[in-house]
């Protein structure tokens, strides 16, 4: 914990040491309750190792479960909803791919297709390559490189559903339909000069 303000006048320093042990006991208790809510994966294994020791720097590696694989191995989840972050290759140094990015829009949409997913891309030509539409996207800097942050929210958009065919107007229909087209074309010219965007087209009673 930080340094108390012992320096402040009035200060406490039992009432201190009685939150600061109070805070100890929360933090030990939560973390003996953790549980594997977060999936990383990667397919270099330097680099699961690297993020394990990190997390365990952090005192969140019961959270968190690791694997080593390549983006098409994602399998669907038991949750029934959740966030996928990715931060895929874009730069030379690590060789993107469009293929790659194709291959893990195919991945999410099969996979956890009402999840959220926010990934990390190159350039916008790469995040249009997954195939997913966006329903955010953000320019960012990661260090010195400039990206495309898109945020999928669901990764697979519902298909709308189709429009019923149009049916047959009645004939009291189509007289009403006959003189909305010819009031609008009517009041065209007068509309347009002097601006008139809300007006009455048709009046039963005229």
């Amino acid at each position: 914990p930080p340094p108390p303000p012992s320096r402040w006048r009035g200060f406490d320093r039992d009432g201190w040491q009685q939150l600061v042990s109070e805070a100890r006991e929360r933090d030990s208790v939560g973390r003996a309750a953790l549980k594997q809510v977060i999936h990383g994966s990667d397919m270099d294994p330097h680099a699961i190792r690297a993020a394990k020791e990190n997390a365990q720097v952090a005192g969140v590696a019961e959270a968190i479960w690791f694997g080593v694989r390549e983006v098409g191995e994602l399998q669907t989840p038991p949750q029934a909803t959740g966030v996928v972050v990715c931060n895929p290759p874009y730069d030379e140094r690590l060789a993107a791919d469009a293929a790659l990015y194709r291959r893990l829009g195919d991945t999410l949409q099969r996979a956890v297709p009402q999840w959220r997913a926010s990934l990390l891309c190159g350039n916008a030509e790469l995040a249009y390559a997954t195939g997913l539409r966006a329903g955010k996207k953000y320019q960012v800097f990661n260090g010195a490189i400039e990206c495309a942050l898109i945020v999928c929210d669901p990764i697979a958009v519902p298909r709308r559903t189709p429009l019923a065919a149009p049916t047959t107007l009645s004939e009291g229909a189509q007289m009403v339909a006959n003189r909305l087209r010819k009031n609008l074309q009517k009041f065209k010219k007068w509309r347009a000069r002097e601006g008139i965007e809300c007006f009455r087209a048709y009046d039963a009673m005229t």
